[in-house]
């Protein structure tokens, strides 16, 4: 979650600096995807695409809770360790 959030905080102030990112934006298809579509995004961005029902699986995302805070961090660790060696 820290390396999400940095990069969170890196894209608002670059659009603060009126920077134009080219963020994608993609519609959530359930309403219990809202961390795994937002990852997506960011995925995205950094040139790796992986599909919502693809985030949500490996986040173990559900009906009842949606995706838990340890789930998502470390979903998105993966993501970005994968990014980071070129995977």
């Amino acid at each position: 979650m820290k390396y999400l959030v940095k990069f969170i905080v890196k894209t608002f102030r670059a659009i603060i600096k009126n920077m134009k990112l080219k963020i994608p934006f993609y519609k959530q298809d359930t309403d219990h995807a809202c961390g795994p579509v937002s990852l997506q995004m960011v995925l995205s961005f950094l040139g790796d695409f992986k599909s919502e029902k693809s985030l949500v699986k490996e986040a173990h995302t559900n009906h009842d809770v949606g995706t838990k805070h340890e789930a998502m961090i470390e979903t998105a660790r993966k993501a970005i360790i994968n990014i980071k060696n070129g995977l």
